[in-house]
């Protein structure tokens, strides 16, 4: 979908979106704060644990996914866009991923690259995927450039989205059964089989974040273990009143009581918070779910005690929490798969 500016410029929905910030202009109701998470490339989590289960064996996208890239010392987690465009610039990835969003020609390429990584697996043609990357994501591609764009990305993946596109021939018409759920889909056209498998998965997680996260906000900590098996809560989302306000794709944005606290200095302790509980190592009881990583037991346990002792602010302690049910949420869906949360407390909507 296009929009006309007063000069007959024609620019996308998404480009005037972010052209004039429409995201500030949503604000929580008074007394509250927004919570904001979202799950990072979780489209493409989905697709690499399709992939692993297809093929039977460990993807090369999963292979980026869980893997990190070592910078001056530092290790990072890897970004599939970032891999892309470092292919599509010819440049090594190692020496532009930290100017990934402040470059603007590496910001350009890596745009270039989401419109592949997010349109290519539903197996568009060239043209399509042209009109995809202009519609999607404000990107202008010549027949030439979307022909070696496309080489590029399947370079990167290497054989296994072929061997994807081998299975989606065979069985689109005759319909696809989605990962975990079972859900069978029939009546599909080719591209709407390939994405399916994936977004399908993806949609069924969010979902049942959603669900986790409602039930956790209303009911005891005994309570939601019976309302949701193999799952959580230390209350910290119950003490503030969260209410899930938004979900946006992969973005879940939930309302809290806010007695007006210095943002900054609410993110400065939730960042210690959060740095504290993957470090930590106490003698407490692992609640025994035999689905649920070690590490995310033992960050529930130190979350526990920080909620009984009252060891952080509660906003805090409530945005930890809706991390860690996201995480345990995806990774029942996408296991084997590293699954990232990225949060932040807002006073209005933003990215």
């Amino acid at each position: 979908m296009f929009l006309r500016t007063a000069n007959n410029e024609e620019i996308s929905v998404q480009e005037w979106s972010e052209r004039f910030d429409l995201r500030s202009c949503i604000v929580p109701p008074e007394g509250k704060l927004f919570l904001q998470s979202d799950w990072a490339q979780i489209e493409v989590v989905a697709l690499a644990t399709v992939l692993d289960a297809l093929l039977q064996r460990t993807s090369n996208l999963t292979k980026i996914i869980n893997g990190t890239v070592r910078i001056n010392g530092k290790e990072y987690p890897n970004d599939v866009h970032t891999m892309l465009a470092a292919l599509i610039l010819g440049e090594p990835y190692e020496s532009i991923y930290l100017l990934a969003k402040t470059d603007k020609r590496i910001a350009d390429a890596r745009q270039m690259a989401k419109a592949a990584v997010f349109g290519l697996p539903g197996g568009m043609g060239v043209r399509s995927f042209i009109a995809f990357a202009q519609d999607a994501y404000g990107v202008t591609l010549s027949l030439e450039q979307a022909q070696r764009l496309k080489k590029l990305w399947f370079k990167l993946l290497g054989e296994d989205m072929h061997e994807y596109f081998d299975y989606i021939d065979c069985v689109w018409k005759k319909g696809v059964t989605q990962l975990v759920s079972g859900r069978v889909r029939k009546g599909l056209t080719y591209c709407s089989a390939a994405n399916t498998l994936f977004q399908g998965l993806a949609a069924d997680a969010a979902k049942y974040t959603m669900v986790a996260l409602e039930w956790a906000s209303e009911t005891t900590p005994k309570e939601f273990k019976k309302l949701m098996p193999g799952l959580q809560t230390v209350g910290a989302l119950k003490a503030v009143n969260y209410q899930l306000n938004q979900f946006i794709h992969d973005e879940f944005i939930g309302i809290a009581d806010y007695n007006d606290e210095d943002l900054e200095t609410l993110h400065k302790e939730y960042e210690v918070a959060r740095k504290q509980i993957s470090t930590e190592w106490t003698d407490y009881p692992f609640i025994n779910e035999p689905w649920m990583p070690i590490h995310t037991k033992k960050e529930w346990v130190h979350l526990r005690r920080w909620v009984s002792y009252r060891s952080f602010n509660p906003l805090c302690l409530a945005l930890l929490e809706k991390e860690l049910l996201m995480m345990d949420c995806a990774k029942y869906y996408f296991r084997g798969l590293t699954v990232r949360v990225e949060s932040q407390f807002l006073r209005r909507w933003n990215k």
